[in-house]
């Protein structure tokens, strides 16, 4: 018998290609308790982010690091956040969508396949249903990588001995961490700033409408200044949708660990 709310413990593993990150969290009553951080050194060169090239150049000197960070923890299995140059994220309305998952899976790859101009066989894609609109047309979130990069990624996990439990890019990871937080009505826009990306993520009454990743520093040229690159991100928003204005804008960071 327990006297106290059972815990549920999970663990998280972002790579990027300077370190391999992770975290162990609990969640209760719905807030999330980071339990323990850690990170390990992935040496330079190895790890070159992006979509249509291979990632991983030394996927032996990649697993070491991932089989250190599963020895520290005495983990077995984690979720994983890829970078974010590694996959296309969009937002995509249909007017109906097929019966079954499986036909929307098939739709989704054949419709991913013409935008990204790359032969469907050679794409992996994952997806979330948003809702529906005012419309009655249907919002999703699809993820689109290239198989041999996945392949990559995963070989390297399997061979570290770690199980995962599902891959996202760490851009949507970082928002799935704070989504709890913010509102379900309104026009919001999300903010993230983090190491390496900044990701801007806007919603309208509780529907996706923009998303953008972007490299810090893309357009300053410099890693530590980041306004130019908000600002980009904002205007390209406007640029796009002049209509929607948004109410508000919230902002995440690892500098203070919490929304505000």
């Amino acid at each position: 018998m327990a006297f106290t709310p059972i815990q549920q413990f999970r663990a998280g593993i972002e790579i990027s290609p300077e370190y391999a990150y992770v975290a162990k969290a609990s969640s209760r009553k719905n807030q999330v308790h980071i339990r323990h951080l850690s990170r390990v050194k992935i040496p330079t060169g190895i790890l070159r982010p992006s979509f249509k090239n291979q990632n991983i150049i030394d996927e032996n000197a990649l697993t070491e690091c991932l089989n250190n960070l599963k020895k520290d923890l005495k983990l077995s299995k984690a979720s994983v956040a890829l970078p974010d140059s590694s996959v296309k994220i969009m937002i995509k309305v249909y007017k109906e969508l097929p019966q079954s998952d499986q036909a929307v899976q098939e739709m989704i790859i054949w419709d991913s396949s013409n935008q990204l101009g790359i032969p469907p066989e050679d794409l992996r894609c994952a997806w979330e249903y948003m809702g529906t609109t005012p419309d009655g047309s249907h919002a999703l979130v699809v993820v689109s990588c290239l198989d041999t990069v996945i392949q990559q990624y995963e070989s390297c996990l399997s061979r570290s001995g770690l199980k995962e439990t599902i891959i996202l890019p760490a851009g949507l990871s970082q928002f799935n961490f704070y989504a709890h937080l913010l509102p379900e009505s309104g026009r919001f826009a999300y903010l993230g700033l983090f190491d390496a990306y900044i990701t801007i993520f806007v919603f309208s009454n509780g529907l996706p409408v923009f998303y953008k990743t972007i490299r810090k520093g893309l357009l300053s040229g410099s890693v530590s200044s980041a306004i130019d690159d908000i600002d980009f991100l904002l205007q390209y928003y406007s640029s796009e949708f002049p209509d929607l204005e948004l109410d508000q804008i919230f902002v995440a960071s690892h500098i203070k660990s919490k929304l505000h």
